[in-house]
Formats: C-alpha cells, sequence, structure tokens
C-alpha cells in the first residue's frame, strides 16, 4: 500500500500481473474516517483443483456463489489489455457485518479489473460509490496463482475504512489489521472449499454422462439401473 504526495493510496499486487491498481476516485487522508486504511493479507490458501479450471472462477461477477457478498449491477466498459482475458466495469458488491450482536449492512459499488493471464488470474477492486454502510476506502485485489504441482491457491489483500459512528473505531490499528486479515483468510478459504465442491460436482456429473453413454452402448440404462428392452 503505498500513498503518494497527494495522499492518494495504491495497493500494489506482491506478483507480476497487469498494471497496478491505483484508487479511483482518489481518497485524501485528511477526509473523514477512522484513520488511515486497515490493510489485510490473507493467507495463501490451497484450492483441490487445476489452475486452468479455477481462473476464470475469480471473476467478480461469481463472487455470490462462493461467498456471503451479493454482487449485482455488473456493467462492462472496458476489456483487458493484449494477451489477457477479463472484463473492467463496475459492480454493485452488498454485505451483511454483524458486530457486538448488531448488524451492519455494506453496499458499494466498485470499479473492476478482473484479468486473466497464463499463470495469474486477478481481480481489482476498488471503490467507486458508498450507498450504505458508511465505507470511504475499499480496495484490493483476489489473485488465483498455479502451484508447482499445477493445482491453484488463493490469496486476497484489502485495505478498508470508513466514517466515524458506521462501525466501530476505537480498536488499535494493529487489531484492526488482524481482524480484517483473520476475515479475509476465512473468506478466501470458504471461496476454496466452494470452488472444489463446485468443480467435484462437475466432474461427477461429466463421469456420470459419460459412464451413461457407454453403459447405453452396452444395453444398461444407468438411470434405471436395469437392462434395456433390445436385451430381452
Amino acid at each position: 500500500m503505498v500513498v503518494d504526495e497527494h495522499g492518494e493510496l495504491t495497493v500494489e499486487p506482491r506478483t507480476e500481473g497487469p498494471s497496478q491498481l491505483t484508487i479511483s476516485p482518489g481518497l485524501r487522508l485528511s477526509e473523514p474516517s477512522c484513520g488511515v486504511p486497515t490493510l489485510g493479507r490473507s493467507k495463501h490458501v490451497p484450492v483441490l483443483v487445476g489452475f486452468q479450471e479455477l481462473s476464470p472462477l475469480v471473476n467478480p461477477a461469481l463472487w455470490t456463489q462462493f461467498t456471503s457478498l451479493v454482487m449485482t449491477d455488473q456493467v462492462i466498459t472496458g476489456s483487458c489489455p493484449l494477451g489477457m482475458t477479463g472484463w473492467t466495469g463496475t459492480i454493485v458488491e452488498t454485505m451483511t457485518l454483524e458486530l457486538f450482536g448488531v448488524k451492519n449492512v455494506v453496499r458499494n459499488r466498485l470499479n473492476i479489473e478482473f484479468c486473466e493471464e497464463p499463470r495469474c488470474s486477478r481481480a481489482k477492486f476498488s471503490l467507486n460509490q458508498c450507498f450504505e454502510g458508511g465505507i470511504t476506502f475499499d480496495s484490493g485485489y483476489v489473485e488465483a496463482t498455479p502451484t508447482a504441482l499445477g493445482l491453484g491457491e488463493l490469496y486476497a489483500e484489502k485495505a478498508l475504512d470508513w466514517a466515524p459512528g458506521s462501525m466501530p473505531c476505537f480498536f488499535p490499528h494493529a487489531v484492526n489489521e488482524l481482524i480484517l486479515s483473520t476475515a479475509l483468510t476465512l473468506g478466501v478459504i470458504e471461496y476454496s472449499v466452494k470452488v472444489t465442491e463446485l468443480i467435484a460436482e462437475r466432474g461427477a456429473h461429466t463421469l456420470r454422462r459419460e459412464l451413461g453413454q457407454r453403459l447405453g452402448e452396452l444395453g444398461f440404462d444407468l438411470d434405471a439401473g436395469r437392462l434395456l428392452p433390445h436385451f430381452f
């Protein structure tokens, strides 16, 4: 996370990939908030599927399938640089946070740059507009990279700040970082589990369909569990 001479923040991915993420519109640290944005980093979480299968599932438009976030109102305004696939634009994110027994609904429009490369799939996001929840700064990225065995691995970084009164501001900065990093890790683990389940389910359906076709050629109905009529 870098602050330039104008007070604008940039969250830079630590691995090679598309261009760095600069927050737009820029946020000055002098604006009312709980202070300097809290930076959270998840653990690197393995996913028990191949990287090629995982890569397109990093798309923010699909986050509703794998997390507690609700993603709506996707607007595509552009594409990725030459040699990459993906999209740029905006999307609305809605989430419900519960702190000290009090539920807080957060609803933001995010700027998105989702691009896939041969060895990295990354979704960058930054705050475009906060509709509800008092968020003043929200920036980061989620990325998938291949392991030495060809499986996928997920990682996320997020910088977050909010207006006083919208959420508690009394925790020390180090505690906020720990809370955010823990939340990101749990979110990435949930993503990993649900992606693995989805790919396994797809594989099971494919296997069953192929098996059914082969058995059908031999005169056996897999769904009915009996020989087909031409065997009688």
